[in-house]
């Protein structure tokens, strides 16, 4: 799970232009309520979860805040591959 959890904190430094060693940047940070992920930035990071981990994303996954937290991404991927499988 690491593999997950470092890809995806590289992919949000480097699109969602922030400083990685800011607080609002841990494993349970809200990366929405903390202005990091908007609605347009959601898509972009679902769409790349998809491609990069070959896992489909469903509309409640977006709407249920799977996609909030780095520690909520890396389980629901994890959870997506293994239901593959």
């Amino acid at each position: 799970m690491n593999g997950i959890r470092e890809t995806v904190r590289q992919f949000v430094v480097e699109q969602f232009v922030f400083d990685e060693g800011s607080s609002l940047f841990s494993d349970d940070a809200n990366l929405t309520e903390n202005g990091i992920l908007d609605s347009f930035a959601l898509l972009h990071l679902a769409t790349f979860l998809e491609n990069e981990f070959g896992v489909q994303l469903e509309q409640q996954d977006l709407e249920s805040g799977c996609l909030s937290s780095l520690s909520s991404i890396v389980s629901l991927v994890a959870e997506k591959r293994g239901s593959r499988q």
